[in-house]
């Protein structure tokens, strides 16, 4: 990309006169004005329109990535849109396959994006950062995001068998390392046979014994002081990492961290960090295998004079990575979508007059904090349109009416200045009343406009009432 700016004209040899200017010797294009001559040059544009991509040269450091022009593009098949992408945003697993962590080529960098579509099945339109994704991949923006369906609880169904005998029971009868104090109680609750494990008090003891022979599984009691927990599974996670992909299993083991099953006195999150730690640690470093156990307090199993043993340990560990072991049962943990749906502020939002179908429901941004004297915020519990809001959407009221929306009825949750001692108004007050483009979560109007709303009317009732209560009031 060039552009053209203007330098000083450089004299030139005259070849045989000198009647001329020494300019018309030496340049082909020249501006003469008062103050000079100047003649073009092309200069390099710093800005470019052109189509860039990322490009990794090669794994193992951010600084690996370079900006470099698009020049690879084709047209969509059937059933793919071509999308100009606005905004990129990066997880652990696109930081990981940049710095060559990640165990296995799974492509470019870069899954999670918003943009616009600018080509459907073979339309092109020229000029385009783009990228090619499958319809059913992605959905529309329509005001209100998505995050009601990002949402996820922790279910604990019943931990199913492994497929996998052969890795099971070598697993089954290697040697254990188990580190704590409790070990003997936990070797019964896990299920290991005493002739199996080997104990030690400390990590420190556990950080030489790793190495100096082979091991099944390396068990950690997660107790004692939180900070000091952490600290000591931080240390065998380091460890495991630099004896990756050899390290043996490690089995962090926590007392009622987890919620399964238990009551809210048998419930303990003190440990429920080493969970966390075990989760960010399966990202850095996907090729060594931690498997995390929640079993009943082991405090209060040891004070009722042991626990009863397991005949052996249960699949669930050696299958999968978050485990809660119960009296008779073996819980593993799986995400399901929340019940839970989150409360934003809505509004009706209309985008142009002439249809009730082009009212939206779109999330309310533009709430006005700081209240003007006698003013009140009201948070809006029902609406009653009359025909002056159906003339007004449907562009046939005179004038300008405003936006649509007048009778609601509601609670008072905030007072401007001397607007509450004025009204007798407070916040949690039940009113109804006139409040001007209503058709929201939250809507300011003045203090004159509303009434208390009687107990015994419904929000609903209040609602359809301002007019006329207006009209045989006054």
């Amino acid at each position: 990309g060039s552009d053209v700016g203007a330098a000083e004209a450089t004299p030139g040899a005259a070849p045989g006169t000198k009647d001329l200017p020494a300019f018309v010797w030496s340049e082909m294009d020249v501006a003469l004005r008062q103050e000079g001559m100047s003649a073009p040059r092309l200069n390099i544009l710093k800005t470019s329109h052109r189509p860039l991509r990322l490009t990794m040269r090669r794994p193992g450091n951010i600084m690996n990535l370079r900006a470099e022009v698009q020049v690879e593009r084709r047209s969509p098949d059937m059933g793919e849109l071509e999308v100009r992408v606005e905004a990129v945003g990066l997880n652990s697993r696109d930081v990981l396959k940049a710095l060559g962590h990640y165990p296995e080529d799974s492509g470019d960098i870069g899954n999670d994006c918003s943009g616009t579509v600018v080509n459907v099945g073979g339309i092109r339109p020229e000029g385009a950062v783009a990228r090619k994704i499958d319809p059913a991949s992605f959905r529309k923006v329509v005001g209100i995001d998505a995050s009601q369906d990002c949402m996820y609880d922790v279910f604990w169904p019943e931990a199913t068998q492994s497929d996998d005998r052969g890795t099971r029971e070598s697993l089954s009868r290697g040697q254990v390392l188990v580190i704590g104090t409790r070990s003997e109680i936990l070797c019964h609750a896990l299920g290991f046979e005493s002739k199996r494990c080997i104990i030690v008090d400390t990590v420190s003891e556990a950080l030489q014994a790793v190495g100096s022979a082979t091991w099944a599984a390396v068990v950690y009691d997660g107790s004692g002081a939180q900070l000091d927990a952490l600290e000591d599974a931080l240390q065998l996670v380091k460890l495991f990492a630099s004896m990756a992909p050899a390290a043996p299993r490690l089995l962090i083991v926590t007392s009622g961290s987890q919620p399964p099953d238990l009551t809210l006195e048998q419930h303990d999150p003190e440990h429920a960090g080493l969970w966390g730690l075990a989760r960010s640690a399966r990202f850095e470093f996907p090729t060594i295998e931690i498997v995390c156990v929640d079993v009943c307090k082991l405090e209060r199993l040891a004070m009722e004079g042991g626990v009863q043993s397991r005949s052996s340990p249960p699949d669930a560990i050696w299958s999968e990575t978050d485990v809660a072991l119960r009296e008779e049962s073996v819980l593993a943990a799986r995400l399901v979508r929340s019940q839970v749906a989150p409360e934003r502020p809505l509004r009706l939002e209309m985008s142009s007059r002439g249809s009730l179908t082009n009212l939206r429901l779109t999330p309310q941004t533009n709430r006005q904090r700081n209240l003007a004297d006698s003013e009140v915020e009201v948070r809006v519990a029902a609406v009653g349109l009359n025909f002056r809001d159906v003339l007004n959407i449907m562009g046939l009221y005179p004038g300008d009416p405003g936006d649509p929306g007048s009778d609601c009825s509601g609670t008072v949750i905030n007072c401007g200045a001397g607007g509450c001692v004025e009204s007798s108004f407070s916040c949690a007050d039940r009113v109804f009343g006139i409040v001007p483009g209503c058709l929201c979560m939250y809507r300011i109007t003045r203090q004159q406009f509303l009434v208390p709303r009687p107990e015994a009317w419904s929000a609903e009732a209040a609602a359809v009432l301002p007019v006329i209560y207006t009209t045989v009031d006054l």
